[in-house]
């Protein structure tokens, strides 16, 4: 949780950072920080949901109807476009290209954090800043993770668009 807290801080000291995730960033840290690593924090089945569902009152603020049709789009073209922008990471950290890596995670980050993927967001931002320094073995010790959560994201999504009908 400490590593959250540390990176969305930095992400909000970026010029332009967007307002959702200055609220993103404020549900995320609103749990008190524990001296315990986070891996010991929370058994696997207790981690925090991979879509923030407070994200969808935005979107239902911005539907004509009130509903979830909105949400529902924004959900599909996210799993449908997403996993190329995966695939560009996964490329450019294999081929340890700092720029191509920063570019790719900004993107993904970005597109992340608009469907309430909050974690995958912050783990982006820190494998954005790490390709920008050119910290190539963080990225590549990174990457893992990120495909673990953006599986955790696409899963959840699924399940998300199967409630929403």
């Amino acid at each position: 949780l400490a590593q959250l807290r540390e990176t969305l801080r930095r992400h909000m000291a970026t010029p332009g950072a967007a307002r959702q995730d200055q609220a993103a960033a404020a549900r995320a840290t609103a749990e008190p920080v524990s001296a315990t690593p986070m891996a010991t924090c929370r058994p696997p089945d207790e981690m925090p949901a991979a879509i923030d569902r407070n994200f969808f009152t935005q979107f239902r603020e911005l539907d004509p109807t009130g509903g979830l049709d909105l949400v529902a789009r924004i959900m599909r073209v996210y799993a449908d476009t997403s996993g190329e922008a995966v695939d560009q990471l996964r490329a450019a950290t294999a081929r340890g290209d700092a720029e191509a890596i920063r570019q790719a995670a900004h993107s993904l980050k970005s597109s992340s954090a608009n469907v309430g993927a909050t974690l995958l967001a912050a783990r982006l931002k820190d494998v954005e800043l790490s390709g920008k320094e050119g910290r190539l073995q963080e990225a590549r010790d990174a990457i893992d993770d990120v495909g673990d959560e953006y599986r955790r994201v696409i899963d959840e999504i699924g399940s998300l668009l199967a409630e929403i009908g």
